[in-house]
């Protein structure tokens, strides 16, 4: 058992509507920081463990980059008597790990908010600023394909496209604090058309996991193609990234003429590739993929002008490459050609590892 004899941390858990909003819980003192969590353990599991001190409104798990527990989570209580009880438990053994139990303490942000006071209205046909001073159109922007999605609370990226489910997404990328990889409560979603962006803001205020989402329009980024521009450079690749990957990244441009694959002593990617084509319309197309996914990582994709360096020697050992892919391209061909051609006349097509002669192997 991860508790110890006697431990009252166990009780079934119980769904139950928040009375306070998270600033609010803070400054009443409703709401406790809990270290030293057994990583192994769900966010299910600490809420059912916790929820026998009183009645839990809200828990927060803090996660690593890959989605894992850090170890650490926010508990907000309805009651001043159950954070007591929690507080009881502040440097005592919990599934094999020693935990530690403090009020949490107000973020700068909310206690600078609390001090300013309300805010006042917005204009009506102004921008809309973040609190991180991003200022978003209120109108939809000429070609916007891309919305942001404020207040998900810790949603994930499957949670993100179930809430938007009948939209066609072309990729969802979660904000997370570079630090500590703990998710921000942003999310960048991008459409394929511009229609899945008006049917995606329909769910404007809708909740997502209990928080009420905030949608703005992201204006399209300017990024003209440089004059003469054929190339892309894809970065963030994975470690296992192979060229096939990259090739599906593109699948449906017609006119990919090359990817190279920049590799490490190891053989493994160096996290940067580059794609050639023929068509400039391409080009755009293949940067406008930009944020889409490689082995589930998110890529950067962007327009390539500095052109490619002589390298004779890896040239032709490219060269030579696609020179023994074309002839055995051209062998399989032949072969196929032939054994249709003996189908056709209704004879036994001949197969190079026979012997020759009659049946009887004369």
């Amino acid at each position: 058992s991860r508790n110890p004899p006697g431990c009252p941390l166990c009780r079934g858990a119980m769904g139950v509507e928040r009375t306070r909003s998270t600033a609010q819980a803070t400054a009443e003192g409703l709401r406790v920081f809990v270290a030293g969590i057994p990583w192994k353990l769900s966010e299910a599991d600490i809420r059912r463990d916790f929820e026998e001190c009183g009645i839990v409104e809200d828990l927060f798990l803090l996660r690593d980059a890959a989605g894992n527990s850090a170890g650490k989570a926010y508990v907000t209580y309805r009651e001043k008597a159950a954070v007591d009880a929690a507080l009881a438990f502040n440097e005592t053994d919990y599934g094999g790990r020693k935990i530690f139990v403090k009020i949490a303490e107000p973020r700068k942000k909310d206690l600078e908010k609390a001090a300013a006071g309300p805010k006042p209205p917005k204009e009506v046909g102004g921008k809309d600023a973040t609190p991180a001073g991003k200022a978003f159109p209120v109108e939809k922007p000429e070609g916007c394909r891309s919305l942001c999605l404020k207040n998900i609370g810790n949603a994930t990226e499957a949670n993100v496209r179930k809430f938007l489910d009948g939209c066609v997404m072309q990729s969802v990328r979660i904000v997370t604090d570079r630090v500590t990889g703990v998710p921000r409560g942003i999310a960048f979603v991008d459409f394929k058309k511009p229609v899945d962006v008006d049917k995606a803001m329909e769910k404007n205020g809708e909740e997502l996991r209990g928080n009420a989402v905030e949608m703005y329009y992201e204006a399209p980024r300017e990024r003209p193609r440089p004059e003469g521009c054929l190339s892309v450079a894809i970065k963030k690749l994975p470690a296992k990234s192979q060229e096939a990957d990259v090739r599906r990244l593109f699948n449906g441009l017609k006119s990919l003429v090359d990817v190279r694959v920049i590799m490490n002593k190891e053989h493994q990617c160096t996290g940067i590739a580059f794609a050639d084509f023929a068509d400039a319309a391409d080009v755009e197309a293949a940067v406008a993929r930009d944020g889409m996914k490689v082995k589930g990582e998110v890529v950067f994709i962007c327009y390539e002008t500095k052109g490619r360096k002589e390298n004779p020697e890896a040239d032709e050992r490219r060269r030579k490459a696609e020179e023994r892919k074309r002839m055995l391209r051209e062998k399989k061909l032949a072969r196929v050609a032939k054994a249709v051609s003996s189908k056709t006349k209704g004879e036994q097509p001949e197969l190079a590892s026979e012997p020759t002669g009659g049946p009887s192997g004369e």
